[in-house]
């Protein structure tokens, strides 16, 4: 009977080896039950080639992995300041707008507070802001006198009169409107 026990004990033990061997063996499932066994026995790497070839070669993709990214993101960046630095010179021989290399600062302040993506359109609002401080009245009170027409030559002869008493000035008006009308020069006053 112990025969029998043993007989049968082998025959599992070799029907398990086989098996083993034909997982060990599959082109499919032969490399990850290799890295297993890898994993959970790292002296038996030594016996498994493939197994330190392919760690070899996984530690030689990653490095590769990383200087081709560090090579990509230097490119990006490169193309990134010429793109840049062509805007900047762009709008430098823009003769409508002539920034000069001290204004960028200036135009690049803006383009980071005002929201603004492109130079040119950072540079058109400095020149406006510019334009509008040089044409601003300055703060004396005499230079903010308010010009009306028909008074101290400020043009507009039709409206003289009209401060003084303006109920007479708008019946001549009406007046001059009508005969204009009736002579058929009315067109003027459309």
């Amino acid at each position: 009977m112990p025969d029998e026990i043993l007989s049968e004990d082998a025959r599992k033990r070799e029907a398990g080896r086989q098996l083993a061997q034909a997982i060990f063996d599959d082109p499919e499932l032969g490399p990850q039950y290799r890295q297993l066994i890898a994993k959970k026995f790292p002296n038996a790497k030594s016996h498994m080639p493939d197994v330190l070839a392919r760690e070899a070669g996984s530690a030689l993709l990653n490095e590769t992995r990383k200087v081709i990214e560090s090579d990509k993101a230097e490119r990006e960046r490169e193309r990134s300041e010429r793109y840049w630095e062509s805007e900047r010179e762009g709008i430098m021989r823009d003769p409508e707008l002539l920034i000069r290399k001290e204004e960028m600062p200036e135009v690049e302040r803006l383009m980071k507070e005002e929201l603004i993506g492109s130079h040119r359109t950072a540079a058109r609002l400095l020149r406006a802001t510019q334009a509008l401080a040089a044409a601003a009245p300055s703060a004396d009170p005499g230079d903010m006198e308010l010009q009306v027409p028909g008074r101290k030559g400020a043009g507009g002869d039709q409206f003289k009169g009209i401060l003084e008493d303006r109920d007479e000035w708008s019946k001549r008006m009406t007046h001059k409107m009508i005969a204009d009308f009736r002579a058929g020069k009315g067109d003027r006053w459309l």
